[in-house]
């Protein structure tokens, strides 16, 4: 902004940084303020509609962000609860199923285990029972042999 007049503008010289983000920042600048300051109604209409929208933003903002906090917060509770639950439940899913399958598999082999012990003893009944009566046909034999 140039000087003008008999008002001379010590600050702008020494604040090129800080201007620099007036303009990139909030879309406004030294030369827009002073026309508007100098009465300019088109800078006055601009910089009143933009004081207009940062007061309604202002007003609303806290409330705004309170409410969208809680939005996002409550979703981010919600999903990672779900994500939990979900987790667990695979987990434990198959946690229970390998259980299961090993239940079945105990099961089984009780009932093969049961099974074989059961051919096992008739195997070894049938056994006796040959041996017994082969002893009884020795004995029976031997017996005739000594009286003959």
């Amino acid at each position: 902004m140039k000087n003008t007049g008999k008002l001379k503008n010590l600050v702008s010289s020494k604040s090129r940084h800080l201007e620099k983000q007036l303009r990139g920042k909030f879309n406004a600048s030294t030369n827009l303020i002073y026309r508007a300051l100098m009465g300019d109604q088109k800078a006055l209409k601009l910089i009143g509609q933009m004081g207009n929208d940062g007061a309604k933003i202002s007003e609303f903002a806290p409330k705004v962000k309170d409410n969208m906090l809680a939005a996002i917060k409550g979703a981010e509770d919600l999903n990672t609860t779900l994500a939990a639950i979900y987790k667990q439940a695979g987990v434990s899913g198959e946690r229970i199923e390998r259980e299961i399958q090993s239940s079945i598999l105990a099961d089984d082999k009780l009932a093969n285990q049961l099974e074989e012990l059961n051919l096992d003893f008739e195997g070894a009944k049938s056994r006796e029972e040959l041996r017994h009566k082969q002893a009884k046909e020795h004995i029976t034999l031997k017996a005739w042999v000594d009286r003959h």
